[in-house]
């Protein structure tokens, strides 16, 4: 590979936990840097921590607070130094100070009692400095041949600094980062044929504490970044090659998306579709980064790409499910106190997917985000609003449903022509026209879910695509109305 001239054409690529975790991916992502390289970009990579790490370091959480967090901690260590060793890396080097601090901060736990929002995110932050600190050494060892090419680890949190929050959990576990263009940043990082490799889900506050952007964070992470360096391009490579109409996991038949607008592919994420993050669309948006979402198995597939020019599809894009959420209902001379009643609810790990005005009533849709304790039922909801309100007697809570959006050009009437038998016989407990996510939503018991989204895919999805490939190659010549092959 010959020296390339200094670049300032930015690309940044995350890689995902399936991406990082898996020992046979490495090859393929350090050919992907590779090629962007020979391309002419300068490549940041986003990553996060090894697939299921996370999880484990949630559960850590509790076994701190009982004081039995060591033999965790020692499964952590040798999952890593496995992962280390099938790379031909010093794993004790590279990440003995890592739980050095792991190790402290569950100590920290263990002595207050408690775990607190700034103990939470300390301690899920180390599964992205882990993942980080192999994968530079990783590139490092793939690039020893090539001198002119050098890999630096960034710690994200010099980068990245949040916004305050209106409650600690938010703040510490769920934040917010200013995304303009940072020439100082770009000005610090100019280096030559450099490979960037940074964290994703983890910034800092103004404290200099650590925060998480919450919940598969990484996506806006590559977003904050790409927007901040002014980046040509986004690229998401994940266990999936782009966005499906459905979960492809759950229903076989969901049909790969190859372009969406950046309002199209907000109303997917924010009903919950999990390839993209809700808030890794804004940045990009605002200065037209096009986004690409890949598979790190199969980088020759071209995946979905989101950007300000793809066209307006009047069809239904992909049926959403949110396996389990709570519905309120407030009627109207409680209404006043919406606002309150839901930052009241996110304070304990709420997060609203949306809510809607009707003539005598707000719907609010919530789903549980808090993994450090259990769901609250009905009667602990029903005690935290009480304990907002004087008076929570107009308000009607219901527990353990499934949303379902039909994401798309849809109306209320078309809805309940084309699934009204469907709805009648699968005991739907309420439809909603989310008009602001162009999305009508139908919520049910949680045990009904996944067979009313499967025959919602079949009706709106796999039917239409039927049609369209039966008649798509057809069209009606002004000649004497003749069928004509296009």
């Amino acid at each position: 590979m010959q020296p390339q001239q200094i670049s300032n054409r930015w690309i940044i690529l995350k890689f995902g936990g399936s991406s990082v975790g898996e020992v046979k991916h490495w090859k393929n992502i350090a050919t992907i840097v590779e090629a962007k390289l020979k391309q002419g970009y300068k490549p940041l990579l986003v990553l996060s921590a090894l697939k299921n790490v996370s999880n484990l370091l949630e559960g850590l959480l509790h076994q701190s607070l009982a004081g039995v967090h060591s033999p965790a901690i020692n499964h952590l260590k040798e999952l890593h130094q496995g992962f280390t060793s099938q790379l031909n890396l010093n794993a004790e080097l590279i990440l003995q100070p890592w739980f050095d601090k792991l190790e402290k901060t569950c100590l920290s736990i263990y002595k207050e009692k408690q775990i607190s929002p700034l103990r939470h995110a300390q301690v899920l932050s180390i599964g992205e400095l882990l993942s980080t600190s192999i994968g530079t050494q990783y590139l490092k060892k793939y690039f020893l041949d090539k001198p002119d090419i050098n890999t630096k680890w960034l710690d994200a949190r010099e980068m990245l600094i949040s916004s305050e929050q209106k409650d600690p959990w938010h703040h510490f576990t769920s934040a917010e980062c200013q995304f303009e263009h940072d020439h100082q940043l770009i000005n610090k990082l100019f280096q030559s044929n450099t490979i960037f490799v940074t964290q994703g889900f983890i910034a800092a506050d103004k404290a200099m504490n650590t925060v998480l952007l919450g919940r598969e964070g990484s996506d806006t992470s590559a977003a904050y970044f790409g927007a901040k360096l002014n980046a040509e391009q986004i690229e998401i490579w994940t266990d999936v090659p782009g966005i499906f109409s459905a979960n492809p996991r759950e229903i076989p038949e969901a049909i790969q998306l190859p372009r969406l607008n950046y309002q199209q592919a907000h109303s997917l994420s924010q009903s919950g579709a999990k390839v993209l993050h809700p808030r890794a669309i804004e940045p990009a948006e605002k200065f037209s980064i096009p986004i690409q979402i890949r598979s790190t198995a199969l980088p020759q597939e071209a995946g979905t790409e989101i950007n300000k020019l793809a066209s307006q599809n009047n069809n239904v894009l992909a049926i959403i499910l949110a396996p389990e959420v709570s519905w309120l209902r407030i009627q109207k001379q409680t209404a006043k106190n919406t606002i309150h009643i839901i930052e009241s609810l996110e304070s304990y790990g709420f997060d609203l997917i949306f809510q809607q005005q009707e003539k005598n009533s707000t719907h609010i849709i919530l789903v549980y985000n808090n993994s450090d304790s259990a769901h609250p039922d009905k009667k602990a909801l029903k005690s935290i609003i009480e304990n907002t309100l004087n008076n929570a007697a107009h308000i009607e809570i219901t527990t353990q449903l499934s949303l379902i959006s039909v994401v798309g050009e849809i109306t209320m009437n078309n809805f309940i022509h084309s699934a009204n038998s469907l709805c009648e016989s699968a005991g739907v407990i309420k439809i909603i026209n989310n008009q602001h996510d162009k999305a009508m939503c139908v919520l049910t018991q949680k045990s009904s879910g996944n067979l009313i989204s499967k025959e919602l895919h079949r009706i709106y999805i796999e039917q239409q695509t039927s049609r369209e490939s039966t008649l798509g190659w057809l069209s009606f010549s002004k000649k004497g109305n003749a069928l004509e092959k296009k």
